[in-house]
């Protein structure tokens, strides 16, 4: 679990509530070769602007499908919540059980405010048993490239493969 949580001001003065970020995987019990979607989202963020994810799997047990159908190597699909103008990675490596994905918006894009989705992705099952993505590490940005507050739950990542 990845909690980053926003410090009392010294004054006094209350501070907003954390975004929250979940990792989910639908439906949480398949059977060996079969594609499950994975997505994760945000709720209750203010002034999103950008965002960095690095995720963590089990690579004997499954493998992200890529989204784009190209030649250079497997890649996720943007969620919706931001109008990704800039892609700073977006790479699975399905050796290691990893996959990073940072982007941000443009200008004259607004920052978000509210809930959707950062990312999806598809992952094919390869061997029985229970498994999990698992959130490394998630960074949410400002316009300004300050980091926005945020508490991850990653409890609804769990698959068990039959």
């Amino acid at each position: 679990q990845v909690t980053v949580a926003p410090e009392a001001p010294a004054d006094g003065t209350s501070v907003a509530a954390p975004a929250a970020v979940a990792l989910s995987v639908q439906p949480t019990t398949v059977a060996v070769g079969d594609v499950a979607e994975a997505v994760l989202s945000i709720r209750d963020v203010i002034e999103l602007y950008g965002a960095e994810v690095h995720l963590r799997f089990d690579p004997s047990m499954l493998e992200i499908v890529d989204e784009h159908g190209s030649a250079d190597g497997v890649r996720m699909e943007a969620g919706g919540i931001l109008k990704v103008g800039f892609t700073v990675i977006n790479a699975v490596d399905n050796e290691a059980g990893s996959a990073s994905y940072a982007v941000a918006q443009m200008p004259p894009s607004r920052a978000v405010t509210g809930s959707g989705d950062l990312v999806v992705f598809r992952v094919r099952t390869k061997a029985a048993g229970t498994t999990a993505l698992s959130l490394e590490s998630v960074i949410l940005a400002n316009a300004k490239g300050e980091a926005i507050p945020l508490a991850a739950d990653v409890e609804g990542a769990t698959l068990v493969i039959e």
